[in-house]
C-alpha cells in the first residue's frame, strides 16, 4: 500500500513538472508572438490620433479628475509622473518600436517588457478609454516577457502553459458570465447584440423570420465558451473546438464592430498547436510577405 502511494505521487509529481517545465513549444509560441505583436501594434497605431484627446492633461480625463473619479489603488503608470505632451508622443512611439520589435522577434524578451511597461502605463493613465483588447494583451505580454529565442526554455515553457491556461480562463469566464444572463437561457441574447444598431455593422432585421437559428447559435455559443477550457485539452476535440472558435470569431468580427478582439482570441489559438503545425502556418506567412515585398512598387528616385 505504501509503494502504490509513493509510484502515485512519483508519478504526479513528474507529471506536474512535465506540464509546467517541459512543454516549451518555440514554434508556437513563435508565432503566436509575431500574430500578437503584429495584431497590437496595428491596434496602438490606430489610436495615434487620439493620444492627445484621451491621455494628456487637455484631453477627456486630467490626472487630477481621474484621481477623483476612479479608485486606482495600487495601479501606477508612468505617465502620473512624466505627463507631458511630449513624453506621451515619445511613450507612445516607444509602445510601437516594442511591438514591432516583438512581432519580429528582436531581443524577444526586452521588447515584450518595454511594451508591457507603457501599455500597462497607457491603460492606467485612463481606464475609461480601455477596451477588452487591452486588459487581456497586459496577461499576454507579461507572459511573453518570460520567452527568449532559445529553441528549449524552462520559462518558455512556463509561458507556454499560462497563455493556454489564460485563453481557457477567458472563455470559462465568459461562458459563466453568460450563464447569469436570462437572455442566453432564453436563446435571444445574439438577436439582442444584432438588433442594436450601435454594436451591429448592418441591418439583420432579415433573421427576425428565423427564431430557431438564432436560438441554436446563443445556446452553441454558450455551450462552446463554457467546455471549451475542458475539450480543447483532449486531442480527439481540439482541432474542431479551434475551428468552431475560428467560425464563432469571423462571425463577431463580420456583424460587430469589435474586429480586434475576435483576431487575438484567434491568434491565442496558436499556443494549442503543434509545433509543426506552427511552423507550418508560420512559414506560409513568411513567404506570403516576401511575395507582397517582392510585388509592392518600387520608390522613384528623384
Amino acid at each position: 500500500m505504501k509503494s502504490l502511494a509513493k509510484d502515485f505521487f512519483a508519478n504526479a509529481w513528474r507529471s506536474w513538472n512535465r506540464f509546467w517545465f517541459e512543454s516549451n513549444r518555440p514554434e508556437s509560441m513563435a508565432l503566436f508572438r509575431a500574430l500578437f505583436g503584429s495584431l497590437l501594434f496595428v491596434y496602438i497605431l490606430t489610436r495615434t490620433p487620439d493620444v492627445p484627446y484621451f491621455y494628456s492633461e487637455g484631453g477627456t480625463l486630467p490626472l487630477a479628475q481621474m484621481r477623483e473619479l476612479l479608485d486606482m489603488g495600487a495601479r501606477q503608470s508612468v505617465f502620473f509622473w512624466l505627463s507631458s505632451d511630449a513624453a506621451l508622443w515619445v511613450g507612445h512611439a516607444l509602445l510601437l518600436m516594442s511591438l514591432a520589435s516583438l512581432a519580429v522577434g528582436f531581443y524577444p524578451r526586452v521588447s515584450a517588457l518595454v511594451a508591457y511597461v507603457l501599455h500597462v502605463s497607457f491603460v492606467h493613465r485612463n481606464m475609461t478609454a480601455a477596451y477588452g483588447i487591452d486588459s487581456i494583451s497586459v496577461f499576454f505580454l507579461l507572459n511573453l516577457i518570460l520567452v527568449s529565442a532559445r529553441t528549449n526554455s524552462f520559462w518558455g515553457s512556463i509561458a507556454f502553459r499560462l497563455c493556454q491556461l489564460q485563453v481557457c480562463v477567458i472563455y470559462f469566464y465568459s461562458g459563466l458570465e453568460k450563464l447569469k444572463g436570462t437572455h442566453w437561457w432564453y436563446g435571444d441574447a445574439i438577436w439582442r447584440v444584432l438588433a442594436n444598431h450601435q454594436l451591429a455593422v448592418a441591418d439583420f432585421s432579415w433573421l427576425a423570420p428565423f427564431p430557431l437559428l438564432i436560438v441554436l447559435s446563443t445556446w452553441g455559443t454558450l455551450l462552446w465558451e463554457v467546455y471549451f477550457p475542458v475539450l480543447v485539452w483532449l486531442p480527439a476535440w481540439r482541432r474542431w473546438m479551434l475551428l468552431a472558435g475560428v467560425g464563432l470569431h469571423v462571425g463577431i468580427s463580420l456583424t460587430m464592430n469589435i474586429p480586434f478582439f475576435g483576431f487575438l482570441m484567434m491568434f491565442a489559438y496558436a499556443v494549442f498547436l503543434t509545433d509543426r503545425e506552427a511552423g507550418a502556418i508560420r512559414s506560409f506567412l513568411q513567404q506570403m510577405c516576401k511575395k507582397i515585398l517582392k510585388r509592392a512598387p518600387a520608390q522613384p528616385m528623384s
